[in-house]
């Protein structure tokens, strides 16, 4: 998610520096807004598609634990699935999916992105046992 951001903020500031010899304070304020607001969405964005994957892994994860795995949508990491299937309960699954819908309503309060997918990740840590 940073990667990305910063290359947004480094056009951002090559954007504002060739803005700022022609413009007011006041449409300066107006593009650093626009630019503030554009960063959020993105960042927002970036954190919908992690708790999107995550949420999808452990439902495979549960899939192939409950050996359905003809269900799994991500084949290329089906051995990483089958060890973490192996190693957790269908209710420890269930707690971590819970865990990621969590995590999207502290998101939709306004709580920091990174503090609730940290929230998310400690949470899912607790109910998994994974060997690793």
């Amino acid at each position: 998610v940073k990667a990305p951001l910063g290359d947004v903020k480094d056009a951002q500031a090559v954007e504002l520096a060739e803005q700022s010899e022609f413009l007011g304070r006041g449409a300066i304020k107006s593009i650093e807004e626009r630019q503030k607001r554009e960063l959020t969405a993105r960042e927002r964005e970036g954190v919908a598609e992690i708790l999107n994957v995550t949420e999808s892994w452990l439902r495979d994860c549960l899939a192939i634990s409950q050996g359905v795995g003809d269900l799994v949508a991500n084949k290329d990491a089906a051995d990483a699935m089958e060890e973490v299937g192996a190693a957790m309960s269908p209710a420890g699954a269930a707690r971590a999916l819970g865990a990621v819908n969590e995590a999207r309503r502290r998101i939709s309060y306004n709580v920091s992105p990174q503090l609730a997918v940290e929230a998310m990740l400690f949470d899912i840590r607790e109910v998994l046992l994974c060997p690793r």
